[in-house]
């Protein structure tokens, strides 16, 4: 075997040191900051996951929303008459009804707007809300759009209401 110089002894453990150096760097180091910065991607992901799961249950929401709207439109029984007369029947105010009249309107050739003016005399103001409260919570997509109160001429506390109720379905 040969003998090495100094100079190459020294050049062969410099590039022993640059090599040591090399792995050092490439088997702990990197891998040290590779996983770093994966963490904070990972919490990143995460935070946009989170986000878009909202947002599935925001989706999911609007959409069982509209179908609740959609069976609603498409409830075809549109007899305002029924329903007036008989929440008047279950507050005791049916004898009360002077009269309802209906008006049907068709909006952009999908809907139908229907207009049902009803006229009660001689009823108490808590009579008049509990009627409109159960007008409004039925299961039919119902509006009181207009309420007009007189003072009676019969009673003190009794009252004349005009009632204007608004009713939606789809077209046939």
């Amino acid at each position: 075997m040969k003998k090495l110089s100094k100079r190459e002894t020294l050049l062969l453990k410099l590039l022993g040191g640059i090599s040591a150096a090399a792995v050092f760097y490439l088997f702990i180091i990197q891998p040290v900051i590779f996983n770093s910065n994966a963490s904070v991607e990972t919490s990143q992901d995460i935070n946009q996951l989170e986000v878009l799961s909202k947002l599935n249950i925001e989706h999911n929401n609007l959409k069982n929303e509209i179908n609740s709207y959609n069976a609603v439109l498409n409830n075809t029984d549109d007899n305002m008459n029924t329903l007036v007369q008989s929440n008047a029947e279950i507050l005791n105010i049916s004898k009360n009804i002077e009269y309802t009249k209906r008006t049907q309107t068709n909006i952009q050739n999908k809907y139908v707007k229907i207009t049902t003016d009803v006229k009660i005399n001689a009823v108490t103001s808590e009579s008049i809300l509990q009627f409109i409260s159960k007008i409004e919570n039925n299961e039919k997509l119902v509006f009181v759009t207009y309420v007009n109160i007189h003072k009676g001429l019969k009673e003190k506390e009794l009252y004349d209401v005009l009632l204007k109720i608004n009713t939606f379905t789809k077209m046939n």
